[in-house]
């Protein structure tokens, strides 16, 4: 279930920016970086899982993911910044 559409994510470097994601209650961890976040109705793709809160007042876990469309923003962006293939 999402928790939250718009949570911040604590920029880590003086430098970065407050990153925003949505939140889910799942019980993974570590090694699901990268995962898929499907609808549970109609298997559609939401989001890519990259971390994990434990919050001590609750029973679960806290999951982080971007949202696709962020995902395909920060793709779009990688690919504009490759080099060009010259043959």
């Amino acid at each position: 279930m999402v928790t939250r559409l718009d949570a911040p994510v604590k920029a880590l470097c003086a430098k970065c920016e407050v990153q925003s994601a949505f939140t889910f209650e799942g019980n993974a961890g570590p090694g699901f970086s990268g995962g898929p976040v499907l609808d549970a109705n109609d298997g559609k793709l939401l989001g890519v899982v990259f971390g994990y809160v434990d919050e001590p007042a609750s029973k679960g876990r806290t999951m982080y993911a971007y949202t696709m469309e962020r995902v395909f923003a920060e793709l779009d962006d990688i690919t504009r910044k490759l080099p060009m293939d010259h043959d």
